[in-house]
């Protein structure tokens, strides 16, 4: 295993690619049973009619016809890989940390790129490592709240290593997740106080239509009162 202090991803989880094996079975079609043993054909005493010889023209024709398709099939297939690609993006930006920043949740794990993840998924990941439950931000990231700073430094450590040049991150080994989207990797390394879920703007609450009726008739009457002492 190649990770350190003991911890291991889940079977369903790990990968860098998937191999796929399938056989072709060909079928021998109008074949002679001998002739397909190595046994001479026996001759029926008719001749067999032979194609007729198809024109250059028409052969570099054909030949052009299948170049054409087998360039549609390769653009259909870069299409694709470049929409499953785009689909295995997280959809939401990373939490970046200022530098220098010391102001670290040393119990807690930030996690990046979790948008194909659940939170079932989740807790089978970090159960090993003593967690106490998830903390969701959006549908990107996530904060694993552990019962200790020791528990929350192995789990770092055992399922990341570090990434060159982009301190405080970590990054996970490559994880397949489906077969219709490419591998991806998850990003993690200590919470901050600023890895929270943004509050939501208030809306003002709509009044009842019998609150505005009585402002509107009280302001009739203020009016009229004016008036009236006026004169």
């Amino acid at each position: 295993q190649w990770l350190a202090g003991g911890g291991a991803w889940p079977p369903w989880l790990v990968g860098a690619a998937m191999v796929r094996a399938a056989e072709n079975d060909e079928e021998i079609v109008g074949r002679d049973i001998d002739a397909a043993a190595g046994k001479p054909a026996k001759s029926s005493g008719r001749a067999i009619p032979t194609a007729a010889r198809k024109s250059k023209v028409e052969e570099v024709s054909e030949e052009e016809d299948d170049d054409d398709e087998d360039e549609d099939e390769e653009e259909d297939e870069e299409e694709d890989e470049v929409i499953a690609m785009a689909a295995a993006q997280p959809s939401q930006p990373r939490n970046e940390v200022e530098p220098g920043t010391k102001d670290f949740r040393e119990n807690a794990v930030h996690v990046y790129g979790l948008d194909f993840l659940k939170t079932g998924h989740m807790e089978e990941i970090f159960s090993q490592f003593n967690h106490k439950y998830i903390e969701w931000i959006n549908d990107s990231c996530a904060n694993v709240i552990f019962k200790s700073a020791a528990s929350a430094k192995k789990a770092l450590e055992s399922l990341s290593f570090p990434k060159t040049e982009d301190e405080p991150w970590r990054r996970t080994p490559d994880i397949m997740v489906s077969e219709d989207v490419p591998p991806i990797f998850l990003q993690m390394r200590l919470a901050t106080a600023g890895d929270v879920k943004k509050a939501k703007k208030s809306v003002p609450k709509a009044m009842p239509y019998a609150h505005y009726a009585q402002q509107f008739y009280r302001a009739q009457a203020l009016g009229k009162g004016g008036k009236g002492g006026g004169k």
